[in-house]
C-alpha cells in the first residue's frame, strides 16, 4: 500500500533550488535510504516531508491526503522525524525525555499505557538502564539513542531519520539498522533515512534513493544501483563485490 507519495517537489534556500523534480513513491513498510554527498538535498527532502520546509512547488500526499490538509497533532501521530544534530537542551531525565514522544496521545501527565510504551522501546535499544541518567550526562551515542526512543515513542507510520547512526560505533550501528529493519517488516512502520554510510544502505534498505544536486538520479532496489552511478553521484572510482549472502559492499579507490 503506498503511504507517501511526492510530485513534482521543488524546494529553494532564497535563489538556490535545492530540490528539482523530485517523484517518489514509498509503501508501507518499505525501508528506504537516501544516499548522496554533502549538500545533495537529503535533509532537505526528509524537512519537506516533515513539512518543517515548505516546498516551492510540487505535492505530497501522505494515506492519498494532501501534507498540508493534516493538524500538527494529525501529523505528529503519522510521521516522527529525527533530525541529524540535536544537542540536549534540558537536563530531563532519559525517560522524562523519551516521554516527550507520547505528546501527540496524552494530556499533561503520562499513563500507564504510555509508560509501558516507553519501557519496552528503551529495552529494544539496550538502553533501559540509562533511564533514569540526565540526558545532558550522555554520550553522543547514547544521546542519539534517546532521541531515536523518543521518536519511535510516537509510534509513526513514517519514521523519518537524519543519519540514524550518527555517533555510533560499529556493534551500535548494526544493532539500531537491524532493529529498524525488523519494525519495518514486522510492524510495518515505513522508514525514510538519510545516511552516508553505503554499505550500511545497501545492507539493510528495500529501496535506494540517490540524490546529486537535488535530482533523483537513482531510485530502486540495492543490487539494481551500478557503479556506474555511484561513481556519477560521489565523483570517485569504485567496485562492487557480492558476499556469501548476496549482499553488495561497494568499495571505493584512486
Amino acid at each position: 500500500m503506498v503511504v507517501l507519495k511526492i510530485l513534482n517537489l521543488e524546494f529553494r534556500y532564497n535563489s538556490v533550488k535545492a530540490l528539482e523534480n523530485i517523484e517518489l513513491t514509498v509503501n508501507e513498510g518499505e525501508l528506504v535510504s537516501i544516499i548522496g554527498p554533502n549538500g545533495a538535498g537529503k535533509t532537505t527532502l526528509l524537512k519537506c516531508i516533515a513539512r518543517i520546509l515548505k516546498p516551492s512547488q510540487g505535492t505530497i500526499l501522505l494515506e492519498n491526503k494532501l501534507l498540508n490538509k493534516f493538524s500538527p497533532k494529525e501529523l505528529a501521530r503519522r510521521i516522527s522525524y529525527l533530525p541529524q544534530i540535536e544537542e540536549p537542551k534540558y537536563p530531563l531525565t532519559v525517560l522524562e525525555m523519551v516521554l516527550i514522544g507520547r505528546t501527540p496521545y496524552t494530556s499533561f501527565k503520562p499513563t500507564k499505557e504510555d509508560l509501558e510504551k516507553v519501557y519496552t522501546i528503551l529495552k529494544q535499544l539496550g538502553i533501559e538502564h540509562l533511564t533514569h541518567r540526565k540526558v545532558n550526562e550522555l554520550s553522543g551515542g547514547e544521546y542519539r539513542k534517546i532521541m531515536l526512543a523518543r521518536a519511535l515513542a510516537q509510534q509513526p507510520k513514517i519514521l523519518l531519520l537524519d543519519e540514524p547512526v550518527n555517533h555510533l560505533d560499529l556493534k551500535h550501528q548494526l544493532e539500531v539498522l537491524s532493529l529498524l529493519r525488523k519494525l519495518a517488516l514486522e510492524k510495518h512502520i515505513t522508514i525514510i533515512m538519510a545516511i552516508h554510510d553505503l554499505n550500511l544502505a545497501l545492507r539493510f534498505s528495500d529501496k535506494v534513493i540517490a540524490l546529486r544536486k537535488g535530482k533523483i538520479v537513482f531510485c530502486g532496489k540495492p543490487l539494481e544501483l551500478s557503479i556506474k552511478i555511484i561513481e556519477e553521484v560521489y565523483g570517485i572510482k569504485a567496485k562492487m563485490i557480492l558476499l556469501d549472502d548476496g549482499t553488495p559492499i561497494i568499495i571505493p579507490y584512486t
